[in-house]
């Protein structure tokens, strides 16, 4: 017992020291980029507003109407804001500027971001204030700042397609090259369910897909070889990112996605050993995430001298705790935006029908072997109702933000569909 509670003790620590290295690195390279001259910046940003809610290039891009697509423009007219203001005439420091993460408002319109936006640069109306948003770390910035120094908006969704659809032909790539056949087509039709000419789109929206699928790829670079520790420290890492650069929109899939393949690509027979790797994940992830938003909060309150653990407390109270709706409500709103487009909701039904018969088919040729069958379904099991336990959690973030909380729901029916190709896969070997 002795050994056990050194041995976690350790880890402890070494996990708290790998999370707060990450948050001064960080916090430093929020303030290199705050030292960017945001002039160049500002005039980017203007040409940005002119195109923001024209797709009129992206019609390759877009197999339906515009009107169907579902962006956060106010999300993404914020950071756009937050990407230009200008600091040189501003009494705080850099440091604090970067902690702080201010934006220019128009009192006019200050519940809409997009109206600011529009407003602004479009009919020159002055700004005539400032807002702070230190509770999150905006750590996009270290992207934004420089790339819209150099390009606009237009742009960006340019480069952001291209790139989202090379990691994504890498993923496949891997998994043809580790001959995890079975698990392509399951991947392909769950990545639909986020509608990726969203992703594509999106600044808000593309966080999460970028972590998910990176932190995917480590895993099938390193296959059965990778070591508990390695493993560990993968899903450490991932939660810092997701703390990091995420707004919150859909974080589950940052745990979700890489867990399901990781099991999808092991050959745990041990129930226990199986159990006890899928804790490991959750907690390292938990951890990763919880640990570095903390540090925010904590670096914030420091550097600016104000308490942001109150507002970051009443934030977690609202979120998590609203009597106007019932948590079965948010689940249902999640559940219908999920499922809104007929033809992925098709491919997704053929594609599970399809595999449950494989699977019978492969159970029944196997003589009925079930040898380690739980270690197999345990896993695939408690990665498939996690969604709908975050939703029950916050109820109130998942209510009336349903119409992106929803991608959650991936991990879901990327679980139910992995766990029919891996019992397939489990019974095959059995012949």
């Amino acid at each position: 017992m002795k050994l056990n509670f050194k041995t976690h003790f350790l880890f402890l620590l070494h996990c708290t020291l790998k999370v707060l290295i990450c948050s001064v690195i960080g916090l430093v390279l929020l303030v290199l980029v705050y030292l960017i001259p945001t002039q160049r910046t500002d005039d980017n940003v203007r040409k940005s507003s002119q195109e923001f809610f024209d797709y009129s290039a992206f019609n390759w891009l877009i197999w339906d109407n515009t009107d169907s697509l579902m962006l956060d423009n106010y999300t993404d007219s914020w950071i756009l804001l937050e990407t230009a203001y200008d600091t040189c005439p501003d009494e705080n420091s850099v440091l604090q500027s970067a902690v702080a993460v201010k934006n220019s408002i128009i009192e006019e319109f200050v519940h809409s971001k997009s109206a600011v936006l529009l407003n602004h640069y479009l009919k020159n109306t002055p700004f005539d204030g400032t807002e702070t948003y230190p509770r999150y770390w905006h750590g996009y910035l270290i992207f934004t700042k420089p790339l819209f120094f150099f390009i606009h908006y237009r742009d960006f969704r340019i480069i952001n397609a291209v790139i989202q659809f090379l990691l994504f032909a890498v993923l496949l790539i891997l998994l043809v090259k580790k001959r995890l056949f079975f698990f392509i087509i399951p991947y392909i039709v769950s990545c639909l369910f986020l509608k990726p000419v969203e992703l594509f789109l999106s600044i808000q929206f593309s966080a999460c897909y970028y972590i998910y699928t990176v932190s995917c790829i480590v895993l099938l670079l390193f296959g059965e070889k990778i070591t508990v520790k390695q493993l560990c420290s993968l899903f450490l890492y991932t939660g810092v990112a997701l703390a990091y650069f995420d707004f919150l929109t859909y974080p589950l899939v940052t745990v979700g996605i890489p867990a399901v393949m990781y099991f999808s690509i092991t050959k745990i027979q041990n129930l226990k050993t199986c159990f006890s790797h899928l804790i490991g994940i959750f907690v390292c992830w938990g951890f990763g995430y919880g640990f570095m938003w903390f540090l925010k909060w904590l670096w914030a309150s420091v550097i600016l001298r104000q308490n942001i653990f109150f507002d970051a407390y009443d934030s977690i109270m609202y979120r998590t705790v609203h009597e106007s709706y019932s948590r079965w409500e948010a689940v249902k709103m999640n559940f219908d935006n999920f499922f809104n487009n007929s033809l992925i909701t098709i491919l997704f039904v053929v594609l599970i029908i399809t595999e449950l018969f494989f699977a019978v088919f492969t159970f029944i040729r196997s003589k009925k072997n079930t040898d380690n069958i739980l270690s197999v379904i345990l896993p695939f099991v408690i990665l498939f109702v996690l969604p709908f336990l975050w939703y029950a959690v916050l109820t109130n973030h998942s209510y009336l933000h349903s119409w992106f909380t929803y991608r959650s729901l991936m991990v879901s029916s990327f679980a139910f569909s992995c766990l029919l190709a891996k019992l397939t896969s489990h019974f095959k070997m059995k012949n």
